[in-house]
């Protein structure tokens, strides 16, 4: 029985015509990106890799807001809990189209498609599934 070593290893590869898929030579990741990929259509002046200025920070690590921020949203602040609810789901939904929206101009056609072949069918019968139940109550 023969022993094979690393380096024969290498030679048999080598001989059947294999090529090693990685090249350690080539940086797997582009070194400088560009900023600019990172603008929104909405904001086009924010930098999504940057925090926006909320407030003032501390010694002790708290924030305080500044003080035009505080008055202008004591007089916008809802006054009982629908209104409170329906402007954070406002804002949520807003939210979510944003993410949505970003993401889907980022991800490549083909892997929506990919991913919607997975979903519509599950989502689909769930709905399918649900409508049975509520026939199945009446």
């Amino acid at each position: 029985a023969a022993i094979i070593t690393a380096a024969d290893d290498q030679e048999i590869g080598a001989a059947a015509g294999f090529v090693p898929a990685f090249i350690p030579e080539e940086s797997p990741v582009p070194e400088e990106r560009s900023h600019q990929d990172h603008i929104t259509e909405e904001l086009p002046d924010l930098n999504t890799d940057e925090m926006p200025h909320l407030g003032h920070e501390h010694d002790n690590g708290s924030f305080t807001e500044p003080a035009e921020a505080r008055e202008s949203s004591a007089d916008e602040m809802p006054t009982n809990e629908h209104q409170l609810s329906s402007l954070v789901s406002g804002e949520f939904d807003e939210l979510v189209e944003l993410i949505t929206r970003r993401v889907v101009e980022r991800v490549s056609d083909r892997a929506i498609r990919e991913i919607a072949q997975e979903a519509v069918p599950r989502i689909a019968e769930k709905l399918m599934r649900e409508a049975l139940e509520e026939d199945r109550n009446k």
